[in-house]
């Protein structure tokens, strides 16, 4: 749903949307993040990266690839090290390998 609201109305307008959600899955904070990369809001995305409860390798993920977008490859590179140590899952890490 807030994909869909995303993008008729915008990003900027989504985040009102997501404010009033009674309860955000990590689906809901993954759209955030995911539509703050797209336009290269990396701020924000990272913002919301912070406040999110409870990630998972879809959240790396699209961090990853919205810093390698940005050409922000310092920070990709801090994202490795801390996701690896987080999941030690080698799944997650190719996935992140692969953005």
């Amino acid at each position: 749903m807030l994909a869909c609201h995303w993008r008729q109305f915008g990003i900027h307008n989504v985040r009102g949307f997501f404010d009033r959600m009674p309860v955000r899955d990590t689906a809901s904070w993954n759209t955030m993040i995911s539509g703050y990369a797209q336009v290269g809001l990396m701020d924000e995305a990272r913002r919301f990266f912070a406040a999110m409860p409870e990630k998972n390798w879809i959240t790396w993920s699209v961090m990853v690839s919205g810093y390698v977008v940005c050409g922000d490859i310092d920070v990709v590179e801090c994202f490795y090290g801390i996701v690896f140590e987080d999941f030690g899952d080698m799944e997650c890490y190719d996935c992140l390998v692969c953005s």
